[in-house]
């Protein structure tokens, strides 16, 4: 009776043997499959950093070039006004010239 027993204990000291190390397998894997979130989670946020990166230098470009028309509009309409200007002071000094003349005649 001892040695069935004794085989009995063996038979059931091996299966918590067993049960210990298909549980410490299964934790070995639920942590390799945190490490994986972990890594894709990680490539993610790069990504989507990356991206963001992105967008806001397309932004600014965007904005610059927005800049640049705006500031070479207003350049364009100084300019013409400008010459507006400068005509109707041509006309002016034209008109004064020949008064002075026709006064001084």
């Amino acid at each position: 009776m001892e040695n069935t027993k004794e085989q009995l204990e063996n038979e059931s000291a091996q299966r918590h043997v067993d049960t210990m190390d298909k549980k410490a397998n299964l934790a070995k894997a639920e942590v390799n499959e945190a490490i994986s979130d972990a890594k894709l989670g990680a490539v993610n946020l790069a990504n989507n950093a990356s991206d963001k990166a992105e967008n806001l230098k397309d932004d600014a470009s965007d904005t610059w070039e927005n800049a640049k028309d705006k500031a070479g509009d207003m350049y364009d309409d100084a300019k013409e006004k400008a010459e507006h200007i400068g005509d109707k002071i041509g006309d002016k000094y034209d008109e004064l010239k020949v008064k002075v003349k026709s006064a001084l005649s």
